[in-house]
């Protein structure tokens, strides 16, 4: 058969030393005059990956090489890489066009024989792989180093947070070199506000119409698993690696073990503490929405040992596990919400959480802290004034930009302060005029959520109100931390007094039968 007709692919990755587009079209436009060959079609993707062949332009082309009146009988690529880094994808491709009669024709390849096709061209393609694993590793290699440093791998900054870049004082083709790392940003005190409650265990769809914008529920869900980020550390390699459109192993993200975490890398919002009582909350929603997920294990997430350590899941579903010791679910499980049952329902425990409310009063921070730290905040806003007026006049203003960004900084330290302390002040008036009709109401309640739920909506239950049980796996003795939301009666559904409920901590005694 003769040849007259062909197609051009071309591809261009986001690699700068990546062969352009219009530099392929000339090197196929004078190979096709050197074959006799008269170009008709053209199919151009740019900047596309070739790990895969979800590209729209090869999809588009694979679609019309299976039509009868396509054209043209010839494809021409510059490379084996072209076509696909893929090694599977490229000999599919081949099939396809060995069944719909069209030859694929490489300018940077020998002429099509025997040998080059048995032989040649897959050893190409298994190269182009190899060559795109290795870069892989190599941008992989360079975002640990990036993290270690306490930079950024890359990304916008997380909500609350801003990207603060810095010279390096390299050059890359004639433009400056910089890394980022994050300060607070514009949102900073709403976003810990809001993380430092749901660590208190107060609802997501409680907390959401607080915030002084609009943000999907999903979202928040994405924020509380940035956790470590907003409690000072830089994190990577959280999320698995997609292929073919999903994710690898089939979730989302990988292990904590797997997880890179340089500490202390820029302003905290939330602690340490507050930021694993998320994460703990979340994997144990994970953990029931997993392989196991019918298995039923009630306490996940919330059992650990006296020492802070976890009791996991066996996989059966019928037993808590750590180390070699054992705990029955069915039995921890029964013992634990009849005992939460009794305790909403029993005069002593609202006489506890009375005092565990006087108790707090006590603690919390006084007024003239708070104006204290609203003083030097104004104090901080008025040099920040002073230092952009003389920067206008300085014949060399950059040393008062870099007063003013210290300025500023420090400014976003001390107003995340402010925003705890007028949240314990908040607390303080609600815990000081806190009843005990107060609190028996509020356990009514809590009761009433509880009767006749499923085990499911029990889980959920519990995590809000319930920070941790502890299960010795010496003694088995147990005990339970309770998180109950300080509301005053009728008040606990008030937009208006919703930020400034507290929760009450106590533990109680959990025993079991022998």
């Amino acid at each position: 058969m003769t040849f007259a007709n062909a197609a051009v692919y071309l591809r261009s990755s986001k690699d700068r030393s990546d062969v352009s587009i219009d530099a392929q079209r000339r090197e196929l436009q004078t190979l096709a005059t050197a074959k006799n060959l008269t170009i008709v079609a053209e199919y151009a993707d740019v900047v596309e990956s070739a790990k895969d062949d979800r590209r729209p332009e090869f999809q588009r082309l694979k679609h019309d090489m299976k039509a009868a009146g396509r054209g043209w009988n010839v494809v021409l690529l510059l490379d084996p890489a072209r076509l696909s880094r893929n090694q599977f994808v490229a000999h599919l491709f081949k099939h396809d066009a060995d069944r719909a009669g069209v030859r694929i024709v490489y300018a940077r390849m020998p002429e099509s024989n025997p040998m080059v096709d048995i032989i040649i061209t897959p050893i190409m393609h298994a190269f182009a792989e190899y060559f795109s694993w290795e870069s892989k590793q190599k941008g992989l290699a360079g975002m640990a180093e990036n993290v270690r440093r306490g930079f950024r791998a890359g990304g916008r900054a997380p909500l609350g947070y801003a990207l603060e870049h810095i010279d390096t004082g390299a050059v890359r083709e004639g433009k400056a070199v910089t890394k980022s790392h994050l300060v607070p940003g514009e949102h900073a005190a709403a976003i810990a506000t809001y993380l430092q409650r749901r660590a208190a265990g107060i609802p997501r769809g409680q907390l959401v119409g607080e915030l002084p914008f609009k943000i999907a529920p999903t979202s928040l869900v994405g924020i509380e698993w940035n956790a470590l980020t907003y409690a000072g550390h830089t994190i990577w390699n959280v999320h698995a690696e997609r292929v073919g459109g999903h994710y690898r192993g089939g979730a989302k993200r990988r292990p904590r073990s797997d997880w890179v975490i340089q500490r202390d890398t820029h302003t905290a919002l939330i602690t340490d503490e507050e930021a694993e009582v998320l994460l703990a909350r979340l994997e144990g929603v994970r953990a029931r929405r997993g392989p196991g997920r019918n298995a039923p294990y009630l306490l996940t997430g919330m059992l650990q040992t006296p020492a802070g350590e976890a009791w996991h899941g066996d996989g059966s579903g019928r037993y808590y596990r750590h180390g070699s010791r054992k705990m029955r679910t069915d039995a921890l499980d029964r013992a634990l919400v009849a005992k939460v049952m009794e305790e909403l329902r029993s005069e002593a425990f609202v006489q506890a959480l009375l005092r565990a409310a006087r108790k707090q009063v006590a603690t919390h921070a006084p007024a003239q802290e708070l104006e204290r730290g609203r003083a030097a905040v104004r104090k901080l806003t008025d040099k920040i004034r002073r230092a952009n007026l003389a920067a206008l006049e300085a014949p060399a203003p950059r040393g008062f930009y870099d007063l003013v960004r210290e300025f500023e900084t420090e400014r976003a330290q001390l107003e995340h302060s402010l925003v705890q302390l007028e949240r314990e002040a908040g607390e303080r008036t609600v815990l000081s005029a806190l009843t005990e009709r107060d609190i028996l109401r509020t356990l009514t309640q809590l009761a009433e959520h509880l009767r006749g739920v499923d085990a499911e909506q029990t889980k959920a239950f519990l995590v809000e109100i319930v920070e941790r049980v502890t299960l010795d796996p010496e003694t088995l003795s147990c005990r339970i931390y309770y998180k109950i939301p300080a509301a005053r009666g009728e008040r606990m559904a008030s937009p208006g007094q919703r930020a400034a409920i507290p929760s009450l901590r106590i533990w109680r005694v959990l025993r079991l039968a022998a």
